[in-house]
């Protein structure tokens, strides 16, 4: 008796172990929704769920700002205006007065078409956030290589790239130089250059919320978060290196010497901790007349609506992750100190 005693304990703890082993394998090492270097992020699974409400808001009325001196564009110009038709937006009951434009009551083209200067960024990394200062300092419209249904609601020069915007968005790489209707998506060429830099780890992060975020807010995928569950996924895994690759690859090209043209390099995190002095640098090299009026009020108004909320306060790269971007950065690392830019981590 006793002897089958201690064999059926022996089957337990036997069965015990082997049930732990599964459990441990299903959650921690399946090639599947989470990663093992990931476990640890379960203690704000809570936090996210909070943030990650839904609402059925009803289309965002914007109310109109008046835009002058679209007749100065040219008919090319004025065609990619009109082609690119802005979304109906959603917006939540908490921000039912929006005031997109709140320094400017009147927004406008250039009187006259001066130089194409691109906005050169990789995506996430505040370039949407600087058109809006800018067009609250200057009352000049920006515009862009591309047609985002959404922005235009906010932007009234999205897909406009020619020298009638104050700058054109663009995420495109260096050889938009020989092929500026590649780089711009018009035949205007590139003069001057405005190169927008951000910690690569941070901005992947934002690129991801854009694409792979919900929200109840309001700017679609601008303000999107996406939750603990991406950044746990494979999906996360591979999209940060692919990204990685890519951010590298933009301003390997744009900050490479051998650029001829005028280029005033920003970095993002200077531009959030002193807004007046970069913006002061940018309207420099633009050239561009501002009044200190509307230079104080845009400070005043900087958060405006284009900036995320809410920020994920746990660090998604593992180990591996980590080594892959910084081996980029390591490509870059002498273009970047020569602009007194430095990163090496995931800025919480």
């Amino acid at each position: 008796m006793a002897f089958i005693n201690v064999r059926f304990r022996y089957h337990t703890i036997t069965i015990i172990i082997l049930l732990l082993l599964v459990f441990l394998y299903i959650n921690l090492f399946r090639d599947g929704d989470v990663l093992p270097y990931q476990e640890h992020l379960q203690q704000v699974w809570k936090q996210d769920l909070e943030q990650d409400t839904r609402s059925s808001s009803p289309p965002l009325v914007l109310p109109p700002v008046p835009v002058e001196g679209i007749e100065l564009l040219s008919n090319a110009a004025q065609q990619s205006l009109h082609n690119c038709v802005p979304l109906a937006l959603s917006k939540s009951a908490t921000d039912k007065n929006v005031n997109i434009s709140p320094c400017q009551a009147v927004l406008r083209f250039r009187n006259s078409s001066g130089p194409v200067v691109a906005l050169v960024s990789y995506p996430g990394s505040g370039n949407t956030w600087l058109r809006y200062l800018l067009e609250q300092v200057t009352g000049i419209l920006t515009g862009s290589a591309y047609c985002d249904n959404e922005l235009k609601s906010f932007f009234f020069g999205e897909h406009v790239a020619s020298g009638n915007v104050l700058l054109v968005k663009t995420h495109t790489g260096r050889f938009g130089l020989e092929d500026p209707v590649q780089a711009l998506g018009s035949g205007s060429k590139v003069e001057k250059a405005i190169i927008l830099v951000r910690n690569p780890f941070n901005a992947i992060v934002s690129e991801a919320h854009r694409r792979y975020g919900k929200s109840s807010n309001q700017l679609n995928h601008h303000l999107h978060t996406a939750g603990i569950k991406f950044f746990t996924a494979t999906e996360w895994f591979e999209f940060a290196q692919k990204s990685a690759y890519e951010w590298a690859n933009l301003y390997q090209h744009w900050l490479d010497p051998s650029v001829t043209i005028p280029t005033l390099v920003v970095q993002y995190e200077r531009l959030a901790g002193d807004q007046s002095l970069e913006l002061k640098r940018i309207l420099a090299f633009l050239d561009q007349p501002y009044s200190e009026d509307d230079l104080k009020c845009t400070i005043l108004r900087s958060r405006g609506y284009f900036k995320r909320r809410y920020h994920i306060n746990y660090n998604p790269y593992n180990l591996e992750l980590s080594r892959i971007v910084l081996n980029y950065l390591d490509q870059l690392r002498t273009i970047l100190s020569s602009h007194d830019i430095l990163y090496t981590e995931f800025q919480q």
